[in-house]
């Protein structure tokens, strides 16, 4: 199946609560803007698809400090798969039978 749930506790720094977990989809083709699951010096990640002043695409972190990762060949950065919906707990506490 395409479509794995996966949780990102720490994911503040990508815009996304930690209570929110993003649906990844990893059949589904990145375009520019989309929030991806990268794999980055080995070890999983969200970033954004962006490109740079040349036109190349890159991973854009949201953290400031992050520099942007290329997708060329021989880069450190891979796309894992796409995050396409977001799922989020409503109810306030645990859920009682």
């Amino acid at each position: 199946e395409p479509l794995i749930s996966v949780l990102f506790g720490g994911a503040i720094t990508a815009k996304i609560p930690g209570a929110i977990t993003p649906k990844v989809d990893r059949a589904a083709p990145p375009s520019t803007g989309s929030l991806v699951v990268a794999v980055v010096d080995g070890a999983f990640a969200l970033r954004r698809v962006g490109r740079d002043a040349g036109g190349r695409r890159v991973l854009q972190s949201a953290h400031p400090e992050a520099p942007d990762r290329a997708l060329d060949a021989g880069a450190e950065a891979t796309i894992w798969g796409v995050a396409r919906w977001a799922i989020h707990r409503l109810w306030p506490g645990r859920v009682s039978s």
